[in-house]
């Protein structure tokens, strides 16, 4: 992208070559296949819109706007005869990228690949012809783990056809169309109208004109043509008599109904990965990532709301940054008076990837009022109460201290004095008991 920055016009003119000059070509042609009742379009486009490739957004971007217009009108016009069908085509290995030594690394068909595509698309005149490549490509960028899931959001392509989720307590359990009633359609109504498309007129539990059009309006708002089918007979005159009107279905499969949105993606299946059967596409959770510990409560006094760390993965090394969000009582692990601690993600969606792994955690801690010392742990005598003290010698008497005890590392102990008594240079009596 550096290298465009003060090339406006190459934008320009792509979006004259490959948009409005397609579009120009449609709007000339398309009266004639309407008043004959019969027609097909096909676009060519690029497996680059479903993998989101760098480096070419000037190309992609022009793909991507006849895609737009193509769904968009394609819903108009089938009630007339006529298809559109987009082709996702890979890169063609042909002498015209032979210069471009990237294109080496690309994956790509050859011309009577190609040839094959199209020829499909001339005789079965679907609305997409796609590759197993492409269609996995589009699968990884519709969702990731940390992604927020809403009502009417994209969550996965496969085979081409999108996965939506909606809110809703009963799974859907078979294709929907003009006509349908049941609770089902209920649910998809209601779910609808949460997402902002109405339903106009139509009964609730009865899937009629209005329903159709709100969901025709949730497929093209991803980029998607809905899948239609047959209703009754609409319009008047001659032409239209005799053949019954086109309206959005919803397949079974392509939406998926859950009882609480908004949620979070919290694992998804990689690129290219075979599912098998029984196992999920993806896991959505309806909380926020946290972790659950407990401390003693000399350590915990340390630990102040707030207060930052890391969480490290014993498996990869890979960490992201943690904050302890509460504090309240409970049990030390070793049994006694403690603290449980929940920590939590500073961006969530760092932490998706790491669901299910071990992880270490290391929070900073901070003076929690007043002078801190460094004393051996063996200085540190805890009665049975749970409380600290350490024996400071002054010439021949020793003084009992009570302290705070906090964090032990490497032999030696943070602690705190309750009432003062500890200065730096003191002698302590160490071995007599206790903690050490």
């Amino acid at each position: 992208i550096e290298r465009s920055y003060d090339r406006f016009h190459d934008y320009q003119r792509t979006m004259q070559l490959n948009y409005f000059g397609p579009v120009k070509l449609i709007l000339d042609l398309l009266p004639g296949m309407r008043e004959r009742e019969t027609g097909h379009i096909i676009n060519i486009s690029t497996m680059g819109l479903q993998t989101n490739t760098p480096r070419f957004a000037a190309y992609l971007a022009s793909k991507a706007a006849l895609d737009a217009f193509s769904h968009s009108i394609g819903a108009e016009i089938i009630g007339d005869g006529v298809h559109i069908t987009t082709i996702y085509m890979p890169l063609v290995r042909t002498p015209m990228i032979a210069p471009t030594k990237m294109y080496d690394h690309f994956p790509t068909l050859s011309s009577e690949q190609a040839a094959n595509m199209i020829g499909e698309a001339i005789r079965k005149r679907p609305k997409r012809v796609t590759t197993k490549i492409g269609s996995l490509g589009q699968l990884s960028y519709a969702i990731a783990p940390g992604a927020q899931v809403d009502d009417g959001s994209l969550i996965a392509a496969v085979a081409g056809r999108p996965v939506f989720v909606l809110r809703g307590q009963i799974p859907a359990y078979s294709t929907m169309s003009y006509g349908s009633t049941g609770v089902e359609v209920t649910e998809l109504q209601a779910a609808l109208e949460a997402t902002g498309f109405s339903i106009g007129s139509d009964t609730a539990g009865t899937y009629g004109a209005g329903t159709a059009a709100a969901v025709a309006d949730l497929y093209q708002r991803a980029g998607y043509a809905p899948v239609t089918a047959a209703g009754p007979v609409g319009g008047s005159g001659a032409k239209h008599t005799a053949r019954p009107k086109q309206y959005a279905t919803v397949p079974l499969g392509e939406v998926m109904l859950t009882p609480s949105l908004r949620v979070t993606v919290v694992s998804v299946a990689h690129l290219g990965q075979t599912i098998a059967s029984g196992k999920p596409l993806a896991r959505l959770g309806s909380g926020r990532l946290s972790f659950q510990a407990s401390t003693d409560v000399n350590t915990a006094s340390l630990l102040k709301i707030g207060a930052t760390g890391r969480a490290t993965s014993d498996l990869s090394d890979g960490s992201f940054a943690i904050r302890l969000s509460a504090k309240r009582p409970g049990g030390a692990p070793g049994g006694g008076p403690g603290s449980k601690l929940t920590l939590t993600p500073v961006k969530p969606a760092a932490a998706a990837p790491y669901v299910g792994q071990n992880m270490a955690l290391h929070v900073q801690t901070g003076q929690a009022g007043g002078l801190q010392w460094v004393v051996p742990v063996s200085a540190v005598i805890t009665a049975a109460s749970g409380a600290s003290s350490v024996t400071v010698l002054h010439g021949s008497r020793q003084v009992s201290v009570p302290v705070q005890a906090g964090l032990a590392f490497a032999g030696r102990e943070v602690v705190r004095p309750v009432d003062g008594g500890l200065q730096a240079g003191d002698q302590v009596v160490i071995g007599l008991g206790g903690s050490g």
